[in-house]
């Protein structure tokens, strides 16, 4: 992913916005401390101690239909508007009531957080990668896919930038610049971003050749980026100041001391 940055930002004023957004992240962590299944599938998947890993299987199957069912029914408490008509409020009070959530639960407590400090420039964001093939000989785009990684997130301005260039990630427990945020990524996704460019230029051969073309992998260079793909690119600003409203009525932990 291309970035640039052409205005100079004194390191002290780079430091004080992330530790703002860091605050903010930590306080969605602390205040919505969900069990998540996901981490129990880590730990499933790695432990070679046999006992435990049958331990957690169950554990991890109990609590993923739990958190699916919470997801549902605040999705009909919204079709169906016998929830309160706040963005992600019915998510945020079945998450609490369980107690169990992912990333796209402690993404929505992000959210939260940012539009009780009124810092409603904020957007969800899932994360995703994309691949592509262009011929170096025509520079065309001859092949192109974008992948989920199945993981959300929010990216914020802290109403002191000219975009939406923060990242803010309970889940991951980090507040960064995008930049920042994109080597973190790297370096957490390299296993599953790897297999995917495989997957791919194994894809991409048997297109070429299922019509009729040559192929020769040498012609071709791989270009490949993270994509921040917007969830609800629709909600409006009255919407966030609504979930501020509610965020900081309901959940008065997430308003940070100061902006200063």
């Amino acid at each position: 992913m291309n970035i640039s940055y052409n205005n100079f930002i004194p390191f002290m004023a780079r430091d004080k916005e992330i530790r703002r957004a860091d605050d903010i992240q930590r306080r969605a962590n602390n205040n919505f401390n969900f069990i998540s299944s996901s981490r129990i599938q880590d730990y499933y998947e790695t432990t070679k101690n046999y006992e435990n890993k049958i331990k957690a299987k169950g554990i991890y199957d109990k609590l993923t239909g739990v958190i699916l069912a919470a997801r549902y029914a605040a999705e009909a408490l919204n079709i169906t508007g016998n929830g309160i008509g706040v963005l992600y409020a019915d998510d945020l009070d079945l998450s609490e009531h369980t107690g169990l959530g992912n990333c796209m639960e402690y993404a929505k407590a992000a959210m939260a957080a940012l539009c009780a400090n009124g810092y409603y420039n904020s957007e969800r964001v899932n994360l995703r990668y994309e691949t592509k093939f262009i011929n170096k000989e025509t520079n065309e785009v001859e092949y192109k896919s974008e992948d989920t990684l199945d993981h959300s997130f929010v990216i914020t301005d802290l109403n002191c930038r000219k975009e939406k260039d923060i990242v803010v990630d309970p889940w991951l427990n980090f507040a960064d610049y995008k930049e920042g945020a994109l080597t973190k990524f790297k370096d957490i996704f390299e296993d599953k971003t790897k297999y995917l460019e495989k997957y791919h230029c194994k894809l991409f051969m048997i297109e070429k050749l299922q019509n009729g073309e040559e192929y020769n992998p040498e012609d071709y260079k791989m270009e490949t980026e993270f994509v921040f793909a917007p969830r609800e690119a629709h909600a409006t600003k009255h919407e966030k100041e609504r979930l501020g409203d509610y965020a900081r009525t309901i959940y008065p932990g997430l308003i940070i001391n100061s902006k200063a």
